[in-house]
């Protein structure tokens, strides 16, 4: 649904000029758009509007001309089409499973009760924020990747050059299986078995069930060479991970996620 209907506003008099009837049965609550579409409404309160989609409450305008997030929920697509067609001033979609909202030049994490001013997308003195980002460490990521070097070499060769029935077995072999990698010597059983583990390119899923598909990811050359440069990048981020080779810094509020981060705390600043 592009909700090409709802009216476009911007500031609490303007949703105040057009709430001339109400739906019926209350006193307080207008369509956003055609009256048919009573699942979209905005409520007259005294100093702030607030919008619904079905049941939600997406958040709230107040006369400041700030608008409150108030998604428990998280918002899903409906959302944020339509709090896009409604406030052209900002708009919000989902980045590395979080919501984020987009006002004016400023990049925010949504969370409930996120008060942004529309007109200049600084945060409203209520609910002040930054974050704690984890990030990549490139003098650590490298001397990680500089440990493996003859390992990731090895497993390469073994990889690129073994039978394909082979690799099937063994992926087959560790499917399920909760393996300590430092437990195991060999490279290409050990790289096996962390693809199973990981589900790398979906090998180890498709092995029972979808043998066909493995193959011919196998068989080609060069889609077998490929299959390694995703093993390869999801066992770096499994060591980076392990081996802790990231550095923390604070990112302020608007200033959005960068693009490398691990793990973000965001943190509530006292008023």
């Amino acid at each position: 649904m592009a909700y090409n209907d709802v009216v476009k506003r911007k500031t609490y008099e303007e949703f105040l000029k057009d709430a001339k009837t109400p739906y019926r049965g209350t006193k307080n609550e207008y369509p956003l758009g055609k009256r048919d579409y009573s699942h979209r409404k905005y409520i007259v309160h005294d100093g702030y509007i607030e919008i619904k989609l079905y049941s939600n409450v997406l958040g709230k305008l107040h006369k400041d001309w700030t608008f409150e997030f108030i998604a428990p929920n998280g918002y899903g697509g409906d959302a944020h089409m339509m709090l896009h067609r409604l406030f052209p001033s900002f708009y919000t979609r989902l980045q590395d499973h979080r919501d984020m909202a987009y006002v004016m030049d400023k990049t925010h994490v949504i969370f409930n009760g996120l008060r942004v001013h529309l007109d200049t997308g600084e945060v409203h003195h209520s609910s002040k924020y930054h974050l704690a980002v984890s990030v990549i460490d490139r003098a650590k990521t490298k001397a990680v990747r500089d440990s493996v070097k003859e390992e990731i070499t090895l497993m390469r060769t073994y990889f690129m050059n073994s039978s394909t029935d082979e690799l099937v077995n063994m992926l087959k072999q560790y499917r399920g299986e909760s393996v300590r990698l430092n437990t195991i010597n060999d490279p290409l059983e050990k790289m096996c078995a962390f693809m199973a583990a990981k589900d790398v390119r979906q090998l180890s899923s498709s092995a029972n069930w979808r043998q066909w598909a493995v193959e011919r990811q196998l068989d080609s050359p060069s889609l077998r060479d490929f299959t390694f440069k995703a093993f390869k990048e999801a066992y770096y981020k499994h060591l980076y991970k392990e081996r802790n080779a990231y550095r923390q810094i604070l990112v302020q509020s608007g200033q959005g996620i960068p693009s490398n981060e691990q793990d973000v705390d965001l943190i509530k600043e006292s008023t």
